[in-house]
């Protein structure tokens, strides 16, 4: 499997400086890292110029959904690349197939919650196209509820066809995924915390975009208000 993430920092004082971190990563490592090109913290003196990954999920998201990329916070990204390191064999084999297909998700909230969320799709490894998927159906789901001899007669091509249309799956090199109908959990995608372990910034936990819209700073005196907070957009 693909396990290759990694992401450039660049000096905002000498350009010609910059270091690639590999994610996941430690505090320690991305301390290191910092000092190697004389900074200290983000968005002082160093920036993110580059974000690099062949896992599929985080590869496709950054290519279907680039701001979900470059909003996020390094703390977001390394906490992102841990939660995949952690999914078990068969979790990842699920992950890769979604992300080949279109099901793929197209936020990092949802790449970071996927783990308690696997229900939500369906993979049958050993259907890889609509013939398979019908002998599947016709020989192994239990489904089709006919005499053995019967089944001889059916065109599998044309019901793996009509059934990967009406369950909405997609055909993988890893198998036919398809959702189960499950209803999706967004854990971090509604408190937005990293936890502390994998903060490599040794920032504190990101505001919501409420606190942060709320917020006196965030709001240039005299700046006029709606009733979601200020006019002015930021991050």
């Amino acid at each position: 499997m693909n396990n290759y993430t990694k992401m450039r920092f660049t000096s905002t004082v000498d350009p010609d400086r910059s270091v690639i971190l590999t994610l996941p990563s430690k505090p320690e490592q991305f301390q290191e890292a910092m000092r190697s090109i004389g900074a200290g913290t983000i968005g002082t003196v160093c920036e993110v110029t580059d974000f690099i990954s062949d896992i599929p999920a985080l590869d496709q998201l950054l290519a279907v959904n680039p701001d979900a990329v470059i909003n996020a916070t390094p703390d977001e990204l390394n906490y992102a690349a841990a939660r995949i390191a952690a999914l078990t064999p068969p979790e990842r084999e699920l992950l890769d197939a979604v992300s080949e297909s279109p099901l793929r998700l197209r936020k990092l909230e949802q790449i970071i919650d996927f783990q308690e969320n696997s229900e939500f799709f369906l993979l049958i490894p050993e259907a890889k196209n609509a013939d398979a998927l019908g002998r599947y159906y016709a020989y192994q789901s239990g489904m089709v509820d006919m005499p053995e001899k019967w089944k001889a007669a059916i065109d599998f091509e044309k019901l793996g066809m009509i059934a990967a249309e009406a369950e909405r799956g997609a055909f993988t090199a890893h198998g036919y995924v398809l959702p189960t109908g499950d209803e999706w959990t967004p854990y971090f995608e509604k408190n937005r915390s990293v936890p502390t372990a994998y903060r490599i910034t040794g920032a504190k936990v990101r505001p919501s975009v409420k606190e942060r819209l709320n917020s006196p700073k965030s709001r240039p005196s005299g700046s006029p208000k709606h009733k979601h907070g200020t006019l002015n957009n930021e991050r």
